[in-house]
């Protein structure tokens, strides 16, 4: 059988030699694009954490929640990451 002028073993060649080596290296371009965002995704997580323990304790220290309040809402943050 003939494709585009070439046989089974032509292809397979062709294949293996050139097609699979692309895959694999989109294959792993991906992981670690993936892994990036994983990354970042977490960062922001704890930076946004980060900005709300300030402004809760920000709230403390003017009287607006009681020390209770405070660590129970810190410990909702806390548990968030």
């Amino acid at each position: 059988m003939k494709i585009l002028g070439m046989g089974v073993p032509e292809l397979v060649f062709i294949f293996f030699s050139f097609l699979l080596p692309v895959g694999v290296i989109l294959f792993i371009v991906w992981l670690v694009l993936k892994r990036r965002s994983t990354v970042d995704e977490k960062q922001r997580a704890s930076a946004a954490a980060y900005q709300r323990l300030a402004q809760l304790d920000d709230l403390r220290k003017r009287g607006a929640l009681t020390e209770e309040e405070f660590a129970q809402k810190k410990q909702q943050i806390m548990n968030e990451l």
